[in-house]
């Protein structure tokens, strides 16, 4: 959303909207929502957000909030908190994870393959399964085959 007198976008919105594979339902996903700092408060947050959500009123709706924001969307869209958690950034160099041989405790190899167009199913097929039947092809090609992805399997 831009203003006439902004020269930039002052606020965005992203939303992705999922089928299941073995139902008819609809489940959004509402996320990367920010308003500039300067522009809080004058009701832009809520317009993007009445927008975004206008014509998905027969989805399973599920937002991905900041903690301290969640009160909002709880009381202004009766949104229910359904699951506490928070996502920590850790930085680490990968060398300092590297394990022996020796050092690992599972006697079976496990078989892990990198992502490719031609193996894509086997994540999909996981996928699927962890995200109760969502049917997320076109977000997991677009993530996890793209030239910069390290994407295993």
């Amino acid at each position: 959303m831009s203003c006439g007198y902004a020269p930039k976008p002052i606020g965005c919105i992203c939303s992705a909207t999922y089928s299941h594979r073995n139902s008819d339902a609809r489940t959004t996903v509402i996320g990367l929502y920010y308003v500039r700092e300067e522009f809080r408060g004058k009701g832009i947050g809520n317009e993007l957000f009445r927008r975004i959500i206008a014509n998905k009123k027969n989805h399973n709706l599920y937002l991905n909030a900041i903690y301290n924001m969640v009160k909002k969307y709880q009381v202004l869209y009766n949104f229910a908190l359904a699951t506490p958690w928070r996502i920590v950034w850790y930085q680490f160099n990968p060398k300092d994870l590297y394990l022996e041989d020796s050092e690992c405790t599972n006697e079976k190899k496990i078989d892990v393959t990198q992502v490719t167009a031609n193996n894509v199913s086997r994540f999909l097929e996981y996928d699927s399964r962890v995200q109760n039947d969502l049917d997320r092809t076109s977000y997991i090609k677009s993530f996890a085959i793209q030239p910069c992805a390290d994407s295993k399997v």
